[in-house]
């Protein structure tokens, strides 16, 4: 039960960390049924993201529900962000994935 706390822990200071680094980057968000939106992307709070198809246009917001995951770029890396039912919690967090294999992380 630690480990799962201590792994939760760790990925969630990614999460914010990368909050200063994914503000208005580029990215895709693809949706659960599969369609894919290019532009720019946001992370807003615990269940949004702010989309912009171009930079001058006005964003959108979206709710975290909706989609299957967020990529957004930063300088050669791509994160990747998920909503996920957590044992213990209310509602879905959502987490960036920071492994991804047999077991995803």
């Amino acid at each position: 039960m630690t480990k799962q706390i201590s792994i939760l822990l760790f990925t969630l200071s990614f999460l914010f960390s990368s909050f200063c680094f994914s503000q208005k980057s580029e990215g895709r968000i693809i949706y659960t049924d599969g369609k894919v939106r290019e532009g720019y992307v946001k992370l807003n709070g615990a269940h949004f993201v702010k989309f912009k198809s171009v930079k001058k246009a006005k964003a959108e917001k979206v709710d975290f529900s909706e989609l299957a995951s967020v990529e957004i770029k930063n300088d050669d890396e791509v994160s990747i962000y998920k909503y996920i039912s957590v044992v213990g919690k209310d509602e879905p967090l959502v987490l960036e994935e920071v492994v991804k294999g047999a077991v995803t992380l």
